[in-house]
């Protein structure tokens, strides 16, 4: 997981592999799911993440065994995961009551198994506190 590249950059917003495998020794990426489009703040979050010299993470990160859940980057050797939270201010999944209820169920698990979950949006992102978040919680 070493020092980015602008290739790896690009290779990671556009990466396309085969299906994900449940958590493990190993950390794994796995297709980003259909319709579900690269976020400008996903793809600013990697910027600032690969200009601090944070290690690549784990995108789509399938935490749990147990459960199809993917997080949205993952440093499982930290057991760290971030999560980006699209659509808040406009009635979108994550506010929803069945979904918002599905969330706290998926992040709690991953907090019960060891992970620290991450939660950002896009003000979030935009300022620059999602990177400070990140590299405190990597380091540490």
């Amino acid at each position: 997981m070493g020092r980015w590249t602008a290739a790896d950059l690009e290779a990671q917003l556009g990466r396309r592999l085969g299906p994900g495998r449940s958590a493990g020794a190993e950390a794994v990426q796995a297709p980003r799911r259909r319709n579900k489009p690269l976020d400008d703040m996903v793809r600013q979050y990697l910027q600032q993440l690969e200009l601090a010299g944070v290690p690549r993470p784990v995108t789509e990160y399938r935490f749990c065994p147990e459960r199809l859940w993917r997080a949205d980057f993952a440093w499982p050797d930290r057991m760290v995961l971030a999560e980006y939270e699209g659509g808040i201010f406009t009635g979108g999944r994550h506010t929803r009551g069945k979904a918002f209820e599905a969330d706290c169920v998926k992040y709690n698990t991953a907090a019960l198994i060891g992970f620290t979950v991450l939660r950002f949006t896009y003000d979030l992102v935009r300022t620059g506190q999602a990177l400070q978040m990140t590299q405190r919680a990597l380091s540490g």
